[in-house]
């Protein structure tokens, strides 16, 4: 060996003993935390990735003013994200170190829920990572294991402590998104935009990735402020007119009609009222077609409108039936397990020639396009599951499971909230993560069984 080789392989040695011993300090400092801090672990968790949204997006840099001109992540950025994966992955590997010593969880159920979940990342990442027409496999892709594990290993914790801590992370992402708009509006506002909003030429991104990433962002904040309010009445109005007010503004309309059915649903649910709150539902189905017999009477036609720019938006979904039309195709090169996990990335948009289709925008076509027809099968299992689980956990939660899994099953119609690629610390994330929570430990089979939860320094004493 020549001394320069010497010299990198020393370098490359010493990094990866420090590496060793910092990671070994820092899962013992998150024990000694779990020990006097359990009951927050698992919280952390969402406050630490929307905390990490907040951040990102203003270390990357982007100008809204000029779309396509997208910056690529920053060195700052980059390690901001490796130190945030690792607190996440840390705390975690923590929390089931202390759930697998002690037994607070004996007797609980939710595995269910949780084969759901296996089959479904099995299907939709391995199988196609392996087994694709493009196979690649990226270690990032697995990290989600994790947090699912640790959040499945506190099913029997109370949930609400999780709900306040993704209520403050959320109001603080929205009101963080409201002043980088004043400081910095390139980063935070697209224009001019042909708005649906008569007088309104921009559409709001916030620190999310799209305005159609930001608005369920805000709904989902106006429902968990729904379900458990502020005890300040100033704090909580103030939270209500800034997510009223973003969820305008992103003018994501499969939002809209999201919010439509689940806030009044919502509410109607934890009245206790279940025939009244299915009438709602269907009342806004009768509404909007009598809206479409009724204003060709009043002399706007339907055909016109169609030949409008907004109205071939509305027909075509703003352009998402040719990426369908690409799923679909792409699908059929290999039938079973798709064209694997590099679909939809740089490469692949530049050679379709679209630089903003970023996914299929449904999230059926998005696993039938990258995992084939195993990847949609585990999508419908587990989708399945959580049907089950969140309207079992439905009086637990006083309506919220089915307010959120409604949020979630909309959106699978013209986006991909399920995704769990490299990107997944986003808002959508928390989303998922937080319904996962909230059925588990809402379930009849965990709450019959419900303890305190148990430290890990407590459960090896006790052994």
């Amino acid at each position: 060996m020549t001394a320069e080789q010497i010299v990198g392989l020393s370098i490359y040695a010493s990094g990866a003993l420090i590496f060793s011993v910092a990671a070994v300090l820092a899962l013992g400092a998150a024990m000694e935390a779990e020990g006097r801090l359990r009951r927050l672990m698992v919280p952390a968790l969402y406050a630490l990735i929307l905390l990490y949204n907040c951040i990102a997006p203003i270390l990357s840099g982007r100008d809204l003013y000029a779309l396509g001109q997208f910056a690529s992540p920053s060195g700052a950025s980059k390690w901001v994200l490796r130190l945030v994966l690792l607190a996440l992955l840390t705390i975690c590997v923590a929390r089931l170190s202390a759930a697998a010593f002690c037994r607070e969880n004996r007797g609980a159920g939710g595995g269910g829920l949780l084969v759901a979940f296996g089959l479904f990342f099995l299907t939709n990442t391995v199988l196609s990572s392996a087994l694709g027409t493009h196979p690649e496999f990226r270690h990032e892709h697995y990290y989600v294991l994790f947090l699912f594990a640790a959040v499945y290993a506190s099913r029997t914790q109370d949930p609400e402590t999780s709900i306040r801590f993704a209520k403050v992370g959320l109001l603080i992402f929205l009101a963080a998104s409201c002043a980088v708009s004043v400081v910095a509006p390139e980063l935070t506002i697209e224009r001019p935009y042909h708005s649906w909003i008569p007088g309104v030429n921009i559409r709001f991104w916030g620190l999310e990735s799209h305005a159609n990433s930001m608005a369920p962002v805000a709904l989902v904040y106006l429902l968990l402020s729904i379900h458990q309010p502020f005890e300040r009445r100033w704090l909580q109005r103030l939270g209500l007119l800034i997510g009223v007010a973003v969820l305008a503004l992103a003018q994501s309309k499969t939002t809209w009609a999201a919010a439509a059915i689940t806030v009044p649903l919502l509410y109607m649910l934890r009245s206790g009222t279940w025939g009244l709150a299915g009438f709602s539902v269907f009342a806004l189905g009768i509404l909007g077609a009598c809206a479409l017999l009724v204003l060709p009477a009043l002399g706007v036609s339907v055909e016109e409108f169609l030949e409008s720019r907004e109205g071939h938006e509305a027909a075509t979904l703003t352009g998402r039936d040719l990426l369908w039309a690409l799923a679909v195709q792409e699908w059929k090169h290999n039938p079973l397990f798709g064209y694997g996990p590099t679909m939809w990335n740089d490469a692949y948009r530049m050679q379709i020639g679209l630089d903003h289709a970023v996914s299929a925008h449904n999230q059926f076509l998005q696993s039938l396009s990258v995992s084939g027809a195993m990847g949609l099968i585990g999508l419908l299992v587990y989708l399945g599951a959580l049907l089950l689980y969140a309207i079992n956990a439905r009086r637990g939660s006083r309506g919220l499971s089915v307010a959120l899994l409604i949020v979630v099953l909309v959106r699978c119609v013209t986006e991909t909230p399920l995704a769990l690629g490299g990107g997944f610390l986003s808002g959508a994330f928390v989303t998922q993560l937080l319904l996962f929570h909230i059925a588990l430990a809402h379930g009849h089979s965990v709450v019959r069984v419900a303890r305190p939860a148990t430290s890990l320094i407590t459960a090896w004493r006790a052994s």
